[in-house]
């Protein structure tokens, strides 16, 4: 993607959908802790609860393996396929990436289970307007600590989100850099396209150019996806689908 687009991800699978919102989340928590303020601090904490939740509804580390074993069998069966560095970049996942998903202890997030405090914040924030100075003041004694104290603590509790992330990024790498680009045209803001059976689609990016005042919504399935481009004119309103022809560039990313 260059500066003159944006882009769109849509994913195709379950675990690329599991990965791509940890992967934001992660983004969020990791901005968020360089803030020097309590409200960095705030939203620091808030992306890892959101995190915690997760975890907590789906065995990540489990979906993990599954990709890694998958992307090696894909090596395997067709790794003539492949250059160099994605050839390498699967081997160091089976390697190390493996080691990585098996050295964290239990399921990811266990270590927050029964922490008292983070526990006082996780019931408290389901509350509109539950995290605050006076219904938990030692949350308040906290943010006024200063920031080296509230970035231990926040590092501490992520760091086997931190691990696990490092093997996501790597399968999103793998993922996203082994694609074949189209350019396509979306008569009056639609565009309809069947896949094919042979084809291991993982993720669709779709990307426009950056002042184009449309943005596209896909619909997908195993066998085809659609994309809808809506013109936000009034965001009080629901947007209607544009009438425009819109040429766009797509990447059917994966292995």
């Amino acid at each position: 993607m260059t500066s003159t687009q944006t882009c769109y991800e849509q994913p195709l699978s379950k675990p690329i959908r599991l990965f791509l919102r940890y992967e934001q989340l992660m983004e969020r928590f990791e901005w968020s802790l360089q803030q020097a303020t309590p409200g960095g601090a705030h939203a620091a904490m808030v992306a890892l609860l959101d995190l915690y939740q997760h975890s907590m509804h789906v065995d990540l580390k489990a979906e993990a393996l599954r990709e890694i074993d998958r992307l090696g069998k894909a090596l395997e069966d067709g790794g003539e396929a492949f250059d160099a560095h994605c050839v390498e970049k699967i081997e160091t996942l089976q390697s190390d990436g493996i080691k990585q998903v098996h050295n964290i202890h239990g399921q990811l997030g266990a270590q927050l289970r029964n922490h008292h405090f983070f526990n006082l914040i996780r019931q408290r924030i389901l509350m509109p307007g539950g995290i605050n100075s006076f219904d938990l003041p030692v949350y308040h004694h906290w943010l006024t600590q200063p920031h080296d104290i509230r970035a231990a603590l926040l590092n501490n509790w992520a760091d086997a989100y931190f691990r696990y992330n490092d093997v996501v990024r790597q399968i999103l790498s793998i993922t996203r850099n082994n694609h074949r680009t189209e350019t396509l045209r979306a008569e009056h803001g639609y565009f309809e396209q069947i896949l094919a059976p042979t084809d291991s689609i993982q993720l669709l990016q779709i990307c426009v150019p950056a002042d184009l005042p449309c943005y596209p919504e896909v619909s997908s399935g195993r066998q085809r996806f659609s994309i809808r481009f809506f013109d936000p004119k009034d965001l009080s309103e629901r947007p209607g689908q544009t009438r425009e022809t819109i040429t766009f560039e797509i990447r059917f990313c994966g292995i």
